[in-house]
């Protein structure tokens, strides 16, 4: 079950906290699209050491697959799908927490649907 999460929140204590909720987010998030959509190629865990280790690669991993599962589960629900990929891809090597706060706004839009 995605859950519905203040977009502004995950913005400021991603960047008050240097990134530590940022891949706190990422992990819950990545859970999360995962159960739901089951589109993903990469496992949540990956993920998440990719963030860590490999820092915005990580997240560039994240953003694609959270655009995969999010249509995964947009399209089970009736909905038309979106490709965010390359916006996401962009703003993450920009700034990651705006992609961050993008895909919670996706989220929120799926978890209150």
């Amino acid at each position: 079950m995605v859950k519905n999460r203040s977009v502004a929140m995950v913005v400021i204590l991603s960047i008050v906290t240097c990134g530590i909720y940022g891949l706190y987010w990422l992990w819950c998030a990545a859970n999360e699209l995962d159960e739901a959509g089951k589109s993903s190629t990469v496992s949540p865990m990956v993920q998440l050491l990719l963030a860590i280790f490999l820092g915005w690669v990580g997240f560039i991993i994240f953003a694609i697959s959270a655009d995969s599962n999010i249509n995964a589960i947009r399209a089970s629900r009736g909905l038309s799908p979106k490709d965010n990929k390359v916006v996401w891809i962009i703003l993450t090597i920009v700034f990651w927490p705006i992609m961050a706060a993008l895909v919670q706004s996706e989220m929120n839009e799926i978890a209150d649907a």
